[in-house]
This record gives C-alpha cells, structure tokens and sequence, in this order.
C-alpha cells in the first residue's frame, strides 16, 4: 500500500472553542472521504510554538495517546507507521523528543531547525544571492509593535536622527486586526507623535495571508538586494519564562540573503547560533559575546547601531567573507534537517479543505516544502503558487 501524507493542525492556531480532539477527528474523516482513502496515511502534526511549556507538553502526551488508543486502533492502522509529530528545536522540545521516542521504541517525534528548513527550501527556488557592499542602506522590518523592545528601539532611533530614507529601508505599522497586541502596542509608544514613520512597502506579499498571521513568506527579495546590513527584530517571547534558543524566519531570511546583521534578541539565541558557528556581529559594537544583553542592547542601540554600520561600511571584504561562511553554514545545516527527517514520500501530500478556519493550505505547503527534496517537483507541482491563491 502506497503512503500518503496528512498535515494536521498546529494546536496554538486553532481557534479557543475547538477541542483539538475535535481537529484530528476532522482531518482524519477528511482523508477517509478523500481519493486518498486506500492509501496508507502517515499524520503529521505540527507543533511551531515558541512558548512550550509544561502544559503543552501535556497536551502533547494526550494527543499521542489518542491518536493511538482512539484513531489508530479503531481504524486498523499501526501506530509507529501512522503518525509523527514535528517541534520546533529547543532544549525542551529535545528533551520531550528523546523521552516519548525511548518509550515508543520509535521516532515518534522529532525536534528541528524548522525554520531554517523552510527557508533553505523557499530560497532554493531563487538564484544564490550576492551581498550589496555598495548599498548605504540597512534593512529594519519592525513587525509587530506590540514588543516593547521594538518600540524602545524605534523611538531611540528615530529621535536620534537615525531613521531616514538616505541610510534605512524600514517597515512599519501602528495599527494591528488583534485587539490584545493592539492595545499593548498603545501602552508601548504614543504612536500618534511617530505617524510619518509609517511604511508599509511589503503589504502585497507578505500579508498574503491577511488576518490569519504573518508567515514571513512569500517576501520581496529585493528588500535584501537594495540594502547591505540587516537589524533583525527576533521574536523574543517577553512574557515567558526560561531559555529561549529557537530562531524564527526573520534570522533566516537575513542569513539566507547574505545580510551582516545587528540580532535584537535574548541572550541564548545570541548563543545558540555562536555555539553552532554563525557569525553574530556581536563583536563589531560590543567587546564579547559575553556582554550581549537584550535591555541593554536596546538601551544603548543608536551607539550599538553606528559601531556596527560603521565596521560593515569600512570592512568590506571581512563582511564578505562573515556572510559567505554563514550562507554555507547554513546551506549544510537546512539541507541535513531536510534529509534527516524520519519520512520521504514521493506522492503528494493530502490537501485538507479550505474551508477550515485554520489555514489548512499553508501547512500543506510547509510539509510539502519539507518532505520533498527534489525542488523541481515542488515548482512543477505550482506548490510555491498557494501562497499567491489561498
């Protein structure tokens, strides 16, 4: 019997008053009622959240036992066959990882550099990318202004003179369709003084999926061709507790582009990416790693920002190679996570309905983008296409 795979759903994107249970039962009724119902299925299930905790874990453990005790029983299907989950890596998704496998017997989940994965297959469909010394322009995408950090930074800069149109090519909202971020953004800055800084110049397509979240892809690459410099504003999870050491597409994209990059972020993502050889600039605006701090790195940032501009301007062949070296780092590190994981199909993945309120089509084309490594498929197949018609 041929294999076919069946994405489920990321449990921190449904929506409050459906029981996960409910989901799985879903998709699974869904594959019974596709053309797909006399092949054998192997379910995926997602788990991108940077914010794991215990009780998640928890959750975790519940959806294992009922996809054992409730699905794969009642339908006759083996287990260790029929089902995976995939965690974005962390110390504790690794833990998780090595304590259900060694129960299981099997490699029940996996723990991967997801996002690094799913840029490493997205920009394979470009041409390697050449870092612009000539550029005096450094790229800031601000994202959500709902960070505390972001908005400290913005106004530190923009009142120091240093946001202009001459040297940044910046992103920037005030205005957010979530009432909570909404709201939090407007105890942040009094974003009424700052409205001539609004710019707005990736709307076509990196808010392809509108309401439903910024998934960092597609973008306009010419962001990263037109500038020489990144400031990334990494996804740091303020409101939680313990090591964060998980890295989003923005760090990604940056190192995937060959940008030099000044990454506002906590202390153990700085350190994650120094420990597994990435160049991190730190050294160009503070004396060692030892020193990076995210509150004052944010205080200190127009002087932060000027030393760094300053060494990518006047050291361009080191930058050159800086970024050459974690370009090929990287390469080699998405291309293992692709190869590693526990399943490589060659027949499509099972599409679910459109209809469901989660964005079932985008984490189609995400287990698409990552169980297939023949990138010719993927282009012929029009994969890339859903991103521009969901």
């Amino acid at each position: 019997m041929n294999q076919i795979l069946v994405p489920m759903m990321e449990s921190w994107n449904n929506a409050y008053d459906l029981d996960k249970f409910e989901v799985i039962k879903s998709e699974v009724n869904n594959f019974l009622k596709s053309d797909y119902k006399h092949k054998q299925p192997l379910f995926v299930f997602f788990q991108f959240t940077w914010t794991m905790n215990s009780d998640r874990y928890v959750d975790l453990e519940y959806i294992i036992s009922y996809m054992k005790n409730e699905i794969c029983e009642t339908h006759g299907w083996e287990f260790s066959d029929c089902f995976r989950i995939i965690l974005q890596k962390t110390n504790s998704s690794i833990e998780f990882a090595d304590q259900i496998n060694q129960r299981h017997g099997f490699r029940l989940v996996d723990s991967i550099e997801y996002f690094c994965a799913r840029s490493y297959v997205y920009e394979s469909f470009k041409s390697e990318p050449q870092w612009n010394s000539e550029s005096e322009k450094c790229l800031m995408l601000f994202g959500k202004m709902s960070r505390k950090y972001r908005c400290d930074v913005f106004k530190l800069l923009a009142d120091n003179g240093l946001l202009t149109e001459d040297k940044v090519l910046w992103t920037l909202e005030f205005m957010h369709f979530s009432k909570p971020l909404q709201q939090r953004m407007m105890n942040n800055i009094d974003y009424q003084k700052y409205l001539s800084y609004e710019r707005s110049l990736d709307e076509d397509k990196y808010k392809t999926f509108g309401s439903v979240g910024f998934v960092g892809y597609p973008y306009d690459e010419n962001f990263y061709a037109k500038t020489t410099m990144s400031v990334i504003f990494e996804t740091y999870a303020e409101h939680t507790f313990g090591p964060h050491n998980y890295l989003t597409e923005k760090t990604w994209r940056a190192i995937s582009n060959k940008h030099p990059f000044l990454l506002i972020t906590s202390v153990d993502m700085i350190e994650h990416l120094n420990e597994i050889g990435f160049h991190t600039f730190v050294e160009t605006y503070l004396p060692s790693i030892e020193d990076y701090a995210l509150e004052k790195v944010t205080k200190y940032f127009p002087e932060h920002y000027v030393k760094f501009r300053s060494f990518v301007e006047n050291n361009p062949q080191e930058v050159k190679d800086m970024v050459e070296h974690n370009y090929k780092l990287y390469k080699q590190l998405a291309q293992s996570t692709v190869n590693d994981l526990p399943f490589k199909l060659s027949d499509d993945a099972f599409l679910p309905r459109h209809d469901m309120i989660i964005p079932a089509s985008r984490l189609m084309i995400d287990i698409e983008c990552l169980t297939h490594t023949n990138n010719e498929i993927l282009k012929d197949k029009g994969i890339l296409d859903m991103y521009e018609n969901f």
